[in-house]
């Protein structure tokens, strides 16, 4: 991550737009939309959920859910701050993200506990630029939650057909073992964790050569920039199925 601005500096930025005359609310909802489109073009939104705090970023997030919904989409809001009578208490919240929350759509769920059923991305706005402390207690859990609900893990290997046998070769116990380590730091369950995982293996495909297509399969003979293939074999040997394919061609 690259730094543009300090805390402080960003603070007096937003102050001096402010004093020119744009409103702090407008500013809010430029920022809300600029990461929308990046939440948009980088991640699956299926069903996003805001986790937002009590603060101006909470703000962000509130403005983020609202134009994420008006667009037809599925945002759900966990709110982590202060709640009073079975709602956020907005007495406790920033001027900003009181005005945020009382714009939000009665289509929007607002809830005070973290469910993250069939989430496929979770937006951050529990802190902004203001945080000067370590965050303990019930929020260091929730965000500790979050992280471990869903860990990617890339793999490259050194080796693969040949020499797989070696250290970093793909037949080593690299990747076992660091799973394993994974889940023993984040106190995780290592066999459900492997249970609800997907893996992908991804590898060369031998396209038709144009000038040679009788060297391919008639039937089955993938082409140059076509796209990606997904490759069967009668015997599992790429262990593709049905079902597997299904869920790759989603993602």
């Amino acid at each position: 991550m690259t730094s543009i601005l300090s805390a402080a500096a960003m603070k007096a930025a937003d102050e001096q737009e402010i004093l020119r005359g744009t409103p702090s609310r407008t500013l809010m909802e430029r920022a809300a939309r600029a990461a929308l489109d990046i939440l948009k073009e980088e991640f699956s939104t299926e069903k996003v959920l805001f986790l937002c705090g009590g603060g101006n970023n909470g703000g962000d997030g509130l403005a983020m859910a609202r134009f994420f919904a008006e667009e037809g989409e599925n945002a759900l809001v966990c709110y982590a701050g202060a709640w009073k009578n079975g709602a956020p208490d907005t007495d406790r919240m920033s001027t900003e993200c009181a005005r945020q929350l009382s714009l939000l759509p009665p289509s929007i769920p607002v809830k005070n506990e973290l469910d993250l059923t069939g989430v496929s991305a979770v937006v951050d706005a529990l802190f902004g630029i203001g945080l000067t402390r370590n965050i303990e207690g019930e929020l260091a859990d929730l965000i500790q939650r979050i992280n471990a609900s869903n860990i990617p893990v890339l793999a490259v290997f050194d080796n693969e057909e040949v020499g797989s046998g070696s250290y970093q070769g793909a037949a080593a116990d690299f990747l076992e073992s660091t799973v394993a380590r994974i889940c023993q730091a984040l106190t995780l369950d290592e066999s459900c964790q492997k249970a609800k995982s997907f893996l992908v293996s991804a590898d060369n495909g031998h396209a038709l050569h144009p000038n040679h297509p009788e060297l391919s399969d008639a039937s089955n003979a993938p082409v140059v920039n076509g796209g990606v293939v997904i490759k069967f074999n009668a015997t599992l040997k790429y262990t593709t199925d049905g079902l597997t394919a299904a869920i790759f061609r989603k993602i």
